[in-house]
């Protein structure tokens, strides 16, 4: 059976223009950068300690985007405390 490109879904395309837009804002700003789309469930602030840990080669500042509807707000409180730890 011949391979067959399976055509990319709206969430990949939007996720592939917001890495093309996110890595330009670095450029510009000398920064790494973190985009947390998410409401401000239980859990999120896992990912972003894990996303913060991850970075290898760290530039001086990190730009956060946030894009939420809301949610709770000691997971936020908590994400505060990860990103001014790191």
């Amino acid at each position: 059976m011949p391979d067959v490109a399976v055509p990319p879904t709206t969430q990949d395309s939007a996720r592939e223009w917001a890495n093309v837009r996110l890595a330009a804002i670095e450029q510009m700003l000398n920064a790494d950068g973190l985009t947390i789309i998410s409401p401000m469930q239980l859990g999120v602030e896992h990912r972003v300690k894990i996303a913060v840990e991850a970075r290898e080669e760290r530039r001086p500042s990190l730009v956060v985007i946030l894009d939420t509807p809301g949610g709770i707000v000691e997971v936020v409180e908590r994400i505060v405390r990860v990103l001014r730890y790191h």
